[in-house]
């Protein structure tokens, strides 16, 4: 061989020690599975993101119908009331008194509620402790 004029360093296949492998083996395995949580965590990410598109999408779409009609849903608090007139159950709106809906009375709402029993009792009793004359003296026959 001839006079040495120079030293370099290049990239060339080197057999690998059985040691060296299971080095490469277990760093190949460590990469796989960080690859693996940047994944999983790159779609949590977007879900979150098309989760929070959908929340402004229906906020925009309830908020352009407002703007676009003038109106917009809202709780309203209502009563619900006998029209023993026309026989009819009507709820009316608080806020500017129209009537939301109405529909007939049903037979056991139109039929006149019947004294409570408790209140006959008491009726009668008080009657008896003034007895019959109304004057709260007792009763002669």
């Amino acid at each position: 061989m001839g006079e040495q004029i120079g030293k370099t360093v290049e990239k060339l296949q080197v057999k690998l020690t059985a040691e060296e492998i299971r080095a490469q083996a277990d760093t190949l395995a460590r990469k796989i599975q960080e690859r693996e949580r940047l994944e999983d965590a790159r779609k949590a990410e977007m879900q979150l993101k098309r989760e929070q598109r959908k929340t402004l999408d229906v906020a925009i779409k309830a908020l352009s119908q407002s703007v676009a009609t003038g109106q917009e849903m809202r709780d309203v608090e209502c009563v619900t009331e006998e029209d023993g007139t026309r026989m009819m159950i009507v709820t009316r709106r608080m806020d500017d008194g129209s009537i939301l809906r109405e529909r007939p009375m049903t037979a056991s709402e139109r039929q006149a509620p019947l004294p409570n029993v408790t209140d006959i009792g008491k009726a009668k009793k008080k009657r008896d402790a003034k007895g019959s004359d109304g004057e709260g003296g007792p009763v002669e026959n």
